[in-house]
């Protein structure tokens, strides 16, 4: 995570703002944080971010919504492919 993104985020108990925690790994050329936390400044909410990514979701939960979103939004998939395919064909083979 960019640490300019910081103050894109905010806690989603309380609404309060973040500060990094601890940063476990550092990417040094980029500055992106690969593994560390966030904290609410208000209620002391900990997001983990693992593998450059803050995790606003419990791990347990992602799975289960994962899966709920791909078969509730599986007839947008077909579309969005047809459609791409059509531009393809008709626009950029010209």
């Amino acid at each position: 995570m960019h640490r300019r993104f910081l103050d894109k985020f905010v806690c989603h108990k309380c609404e309060g703002s973040y500060q990094f925690g601890p940063v476990v790994s550092e990417d040094n050329a980029t500055h992106e944080i690969i593994e560390g936390e966030l904290i609410c400044t208000s209620c002391g909410a900990v997001v983990p971010i693992i593998r450059r990514l803050p995790r606003f979701v419990p791990s347990e939960s992602y799975a289960s919504s994962f899966g709920f979103q791909w078969s509730r939004f599986a007839c947008f998939r077909v579309g969005w492919i047809e459609d791409h395919i059509t531009l393809y064909h008709e626009v950029l083979l010209r």
